[in-house]
């Protein structure tokens, strides 16, 4: 019997196990309905045969051997469903005639495996386009029975299994942000601190399912599908969790529409409601409106708004049009930012040093006051040492070249000759653009010296 073969890395067959293990018809998986806990595995597929023949591959040389491998065919058009009747007649083929995305097909047949499982039963949801160790099943079965819990592994790229892509995924509300933690610890076997679980890999106890019902591919029929289905589990009060003892290759390559920084209309169109875009406007919107806490809906509905917006007029070829208002729109806003925060907090006047050079220079003609010699401050009556021992100023580099500190000292005995040296190293001159000039001078000159092996003592709060 010949069969088609994913080309792979030697180090990712070492990880799955051997190529030529329990291949074609000779040793079909065996199912022991006595034993606890059957695995029913849902393979959602559309075309790609190649992968789905590995993946069934892969899950027939698993150690755990209590399980049905269910492949769910959303109508594929490549002679899929003959296939697989005709090499692996112990698969479970379900199809009902209808064209159906990732969710549609993975309902589909939890919901003929609701009808036949039993209570400790499992269901793992996995992807065609990923392989697995031999020992995948098994090890993640031990997991949840040792935790109770929904349980994924570690994603790793399949064309670099040392590099990982998923060791748990988070929620950030406030920014509407998926962080997903890619660094694992050494000696760190899991992960319980996610908010959801993907569908790529992730086994499921049928009494969770049974409890918050099946995916919804009616509210949403491919991406974040998945993520509604975990968060309503773990809003239900049971606990996911990611293990670290096994592992699932990925091939990210085969995704869906990702998005990208410059974009045509076309592009940017299909990203904002295409079914196939991660991005999709409708499904973002509704999993917020589902999931997202209350007083934070109405917020994150208007960012998922801008955010369509910004993709559609500001990243496309209508960006010659919009994106200068905008930037200006942009810049007046801050600018007013900016001067309210001057209000209230003076100190902020001595932050510029981070600001793009040439905001800085006009910074230092105006509010910002430059650096100034000790000379300078002795002229206004003041105890230089005094003033850097209590943080007023700082001392920079070159040698006798200061900085203000603060700007804040009311209070202090010699208040009225700070502001006085404050007037004469701030506001535009002709006298400050000399200063500013000679400061530079001062600085380069040093430096070619190679006097500045110390790092500047004022750098951090006063860096012009």
């Amino acid at each position: 019997m010949s069969s088609f073969k994913v080309p792979v890395s030697g180090v990712v067959e070492r990880l799955i196990g051997s190529e030529d293990a329990c291949v074609g018809t000779d040793n079909p998986v065996s199912i022991d309905r006595a034993t606890k806990g059957c695995v029913h595995v849902v393979v959602p597929v559309f075309n790609r045969w190649q992968f789905t023949q590995q993946c069934v591959e892969d899950l027939r040389r698993q150690t755990y051997r209590h399980l049905t491998i269910n492949v769910s065919d959303g109508g594929s058009t490549d002679g899929t469903r003959d296939k697989l009747a005709r090499l692996y007649p112990d698969v479970e083929v379900i199809h009902d005639g209808k064209e159906r995305w990732w969710a549609g097909s993975c309902a589909l047949a939890i919901e003929r495996i609701l009808a036949k499982a039993a209570t400790d039963d499992f269901v793992l949801l996995l992807n065609n386009d990923t392989r697995v160790p031999e020992n995948y099943i098994e090890t993640l079965v031990a997991w949840s029975r040792a935790h109770d819990a929904a349980v994924g592994a570690k994603v790793v790229d399949s064309r670099d299994p040392t590099r990982v892509l998923d060791a748990g995924e988070m929620i950030d509300w406030e920014r509407y942000d998926f962080p997903i933690k890619t660094e694992i610890a050494s000696g760190e076997r899991h992960c319980e601190d996610v908010d959801t679980l993907p569908g790529r890999g992730t086994l499921i106890p049928i009494k969770m399912i049974r409890a918050v019902g099946n995916i919804d591919d009616r509210t949403f029929p491919h991406y974040i599908s998945d993520y509604d289905f975990f968060c309503r589990i773990k809003s239900a009060g049971f606990k996911l969790l990611v293990c670290y003892d096994t592992m699932i290759l990925a091939h990210i390559e085969e995704t869906g529409i990702v998005p990208q920084a410059q974009l045509t209309l076309r592009q940017a169109w299909r990203e904002i409601f295409d079914r196939r875009s991660m991005t999709n406007l409708g499904d973002h919107w509704r999993f917020v409106s589902r999931h997202a806490p209350a007083p934070l809906r109405p917020r994150l509905h208007r960012l998922l708004v801008a955010q369509a917006a910004v993709k559609l007029l500001l990243r496309t070829e209508l960006g010659v049009f919009f994106l200068p208002p905008y930037k200006g729109a942009r810049l007046v806003r801050r600018v007013i930012r900016a001067v309210v925060r001057l209000i209230n907090e003076p100190d902020a006047a001595l932050e510029f040093a981070h600001w793009p050079h040439a905001v800085k220079l006009v910074a230092l003609m105006t509010f910002a006051p430059r650096p100034f010699q000790g000379d300078e401050a002795a002229a206004k009556g003041l105890d230089v040492s005094r003033l850097v021992r209590d943080g007023v100023l700082v001392l920079r580099l070159p040698p006798d070249w200061y900085c203000f500190g603060t700007l804040q000292w009311a209070g202090r005995s010699d208040a009225a000759q700070l502001n006085d040296l404050l007037r004469t190293c701030r506001g535009p001159s002709l006298l400050q653009y000399r200063a500013l000039v000679s400061y530079k001078r001062a600085r380069q000159a040093h430096i070619r010296l190679g006097d500045d092996s110390a790092a500047d003592p004022g750098q951090a709060s006063c860096n012009h």
